[in-house]
């Protein structure tokens, strides 16, 4: 699960739904206040498949396309 927690931080948290719900512990993964992160219409990001980038729309400037890439190399407890 990724969701923008306090401080505008990006977070992932591990989720297991068999047998039971389990959520792990959220993580923080890097600061979202450089990217326009949500209108009350929709979000501007998004992860790819496989949960190793994402896409976000930059603030400011020219419009550009930003990936994040190998966040998950920081988190090896996120991993399957």
């Amino acid at each position: 699960l990724f969701y923008v927690g306090a401080e505008e931080m990006m977070m992932a948290a591990r989720i297991r739904t068999s047998p039971t719900l389990e959520v792990g512990t959220p993580v923080p993964l890097f600061r979202v206040s450089p990217y326009y992160i949500s209108t009350a219409f929709h979000t501007n990001y998004d992860v790819d498949a496989d949960g190793q980038r994402f896409a976000m729309v930059g603030t400011g400037g020219l419009p550009q396309v930003v990936r994040i890439d190998d966040w998950l190399a920081d988190y090896p407890e996120l991993r399957d």
